[in-house]
């Protein structure tokens, strides 16, 4: 395990994992965090060359990051985005940036970003 990563990453589908793999072959030390805790740990175990940090719970995901922390959630549109974003905000600190990378309506991305 890396002490601080420079990038977090909610979501190893194949979108999020093929980025991650790309952030770190850029030089970006990556923690990820999944709703399946075992997609975490074999992702991980299958890039061990890589300087990637698994975590299994958003307080150990933000607890890994650099700050102002910054956050790429690749997770399906709607409620699990802002279920994700209601167990996230607590943890974090002004100045840090969330980004909803899935395909999210424009209507619910100016909502989260007038309540954040």
């Amino acid at each position: 395990m890396i002490d601080r990563t420079a990038f977090g990453l909610i979501g190893l589908g194949t979108m999020g994992s093929n980025l991650a793999l790309n952030l770190e072959d850029h030089g970006i030390p990556v923690a990820f965090w999944n709703r399946e805790p075992e997609r975490s740990q074999a992702f991980a175990e299958s890039n061990r060359d890589r300087r990637f940090t698994a975590t299994s719970t958003f307080e150990e995901l933000t607890r890994a990051l650099e700050r102002p922390r910054r956050i790429l959630m690749m997770i399906p549109a709607g409620d699990p985005v802002d279920e994700t974003l209601s167990r996230l905000v607590p943890l974090l600190d002004a100045g840090d940036v969330v980004i909803d990378g899935g395909n999210s309506h424009f209507h619910d991305t100016r909502r989260r970003a007038d309540d954040l």
